[in-house]
């Protein structure tokens, strides 16, 4: 397994070029419903996902910033997912964006949902976070996934790591 991981990495090195990355989606819409139209649930769960928009290099003097994609994935195949809040977060506390103001967005089964905090946009910090908030049924078979990967480049060198969420309480 190593063995891979290590071929991969070479591959990545391998194939870069000094281009700056540039990720553009595709845009694809997405079902909100107004909070008033919202189903009622009893509880509501808080994720927190760690998002390095920028990490610094060697002695910290340069900093190198980073694409970030917030991704969140309805893994089931019967319930759909309500999301009442995803808040972008800077290193003080700050909310840069919330996504979720009037509304909320609804993951169908098997749907998934993503976020794009541009690599020219720097304000986050090497502490930038999200929190995400979905509607908890009781019944609910599996919990999504969320995640943020983030992507950049040093020099002519590509790479790319990921955050898992983690549950917290209110």
């Amino acid at each position: 397994m190593t063995r891979y991981i290590f071929i991969l990495f070479i591959l990545c090195l391998v194939s870069c070029d000094s281009t700056e990355i540039r990720i553009k989606a595709k845009e694809r819409s997405y079902t909100y419903i107004n909070k008033t139209e919202a189903p009622y649930f009893k509880e509501i769960q808080d994720v927190y996902v760690s998002a390095y928009s920028n990490l610094y290099l060697m002695d910290g003097s340069r900093k190198v910033f980073y694409t970030v994609i917030l991704s969140l994935r309805n893994i089931s195949f019967t319930d759909t997912l309500h999301f009442n809040r995803i808040s972008y977060i800077d290193s003080k506390g700050n909310i840069l964006r919330d996504l979720m103001s009037d509304s909320l967005l609804v993951l169908h089964p098997m749907e998934s949902f993503e976020y794009i905090v541009e690599q020219t946009e720097n304000d986050g910090g090497a502490g930038a976070n999200f929190i995400v908030s979905y509607g908890k049924d009781p019944e609910l078979k599996n919990k999504p996934i969320i995640e943020a990967v983030m992507s950049g480049t040093i020099s002519n060198l590509g790479f790319a790591f990921k955050t898992d969420g983690v549950e917290i309480n209110r």
